[in-house]
């Protein structure tokens, strides 16, 4: 990705001075930028202040982290309540079938906890 080249305040300043009427042409030309580049930044930005730009960057990041918590724990939860696909693939196929019925019924009605399987679940078949 390109880096960025203006950053969210001096978009908010270049918007200002569209607003006090200053030519799109020129100020397009001034800051090396094109005018659809500016039209874009009044869609993202316009009615925007300094400071409203601050709580925007500051919301967008909390947003991030957030995002990073949810991630992080919808991916731990295979791994914590369900059993390796490697040792499941190892065995015979009526083995597995009785190992789900197990699985199955000693989880129905629970809270999600790894569920107990039996020993032969983690032999190779022969």
């Amino acid at each position: 990705m390109k880096a960025k080249k203006f950053t969210d305040e001096q978009k908010v300043q270049v918007l200002s001075e569209l607003d006090r009427g200053a030519p799109l042409k020129e100020l397009s030309r001034k800051h090396g930028v094109s005018e659809g580049t500016i039209y874009y930044w009044k869609k993202k930005l316009g009615g925007l202040g300094q400071s409203d730009v601050k709580k925007l960057r500051a919301l967008e990041e909390e947003n991030r982290k957030l995002k990073r918590v949810v991630a992080d724990l919808t991916l731990d939860n295979p791994a914590r309540y369900r059993a390796p696909l490697w040792n499941f693939m190892s065995v015979t196929t009526s083995d597995r079938a009785g190992m789900l019925r197990q699985i199955v019924s000693s989880s129905a009605g629970k809270s999600p906890t790894p569920a107990k399987l039996p020993r032969s679940f983690g032999k190779l078949s022969s």
